[in-house]
């Protein structure tokens, strides 16, 4: 967990904190963070305005998102064994170099776990597949739709990957290897 959640759950400490210094360091940061988050990727143009990330730094909701990130693993941990219970179309898209999420953790352990579910690993692509690789996202998200509409199963790997016309590697459910649960 990075350091400033770390002092902003900090009881008393934290509020002092939110409320002197999470604005002018965050400010600091953000634009290492965002290149972080979109790397290898650029981040789009205008970005930083659009999705209104200083509007993060006000006191209340930096304290609010840091619990939240604190909370993460705890929580992930105790949802992941219900993960094979999951029985709605599932099709995990992520990029190949996300150094926030890892892929072979997180996406392929979903894989494992999810009953009929599709793995689409985007080469080149970071944290921000939806940004970086709007159109298989977008490719995914139609496979789903389509499948939960029409109660048929998802289509192959490749049509997954080929409905966007871009290149990625893809699995389906058991074929991402012996991976150990995500967070033991």
């Amino acid at each position: 967990m990075t350091w400033y959640y770390s002092v902003a759950t900090t009881p008393v400490l934290g509020a002092v904190f939110a409320r002197t210094l999470a604005l002018p360091i965050g400010k600091q940061l953000v634009a290492g963070a965002l290149e972080e988050v979109f790397a290898p990727n650029a981040e789009p143009d205008g970005y930083l305005e659009r999705a209104a990330i200083p509007l993060a730094l006000r006191p209340d909701e930096f304290i609010a998102n840091a619990e939240d990130v604190a909370g993460l693993k705890p929580h992930v941990a105790a949802m992941a064994p219900r993960y094979r219970d999951i029985r709605a179309p599932t099709v995990v898209v992520t990029g190949d170099s996300d150094s926030v999420v890892l892929a072979s953790i997180h996406a392929a352990g979903l894989v494992r776990d999810i009953p009929g579910s599709r793995l689409v690993t985007l080469p080149g692509v970071g944290h921000m597949p939806h940004h970086a690789a709007t159109g298989t996202v977008v490719a995914a998200i139609e496979a789903v739709a389509r499948s939960a509409d029409t109660g048929k199963p998802l289509p192959s790997r490749e049509a997954i990957a080929a409905g966007a016309g871009a290149p990625a590697q893809v699995s389906e459910a058991g074929e991402s290897g012996a991976l150990g649960a995500a967070f033991h």
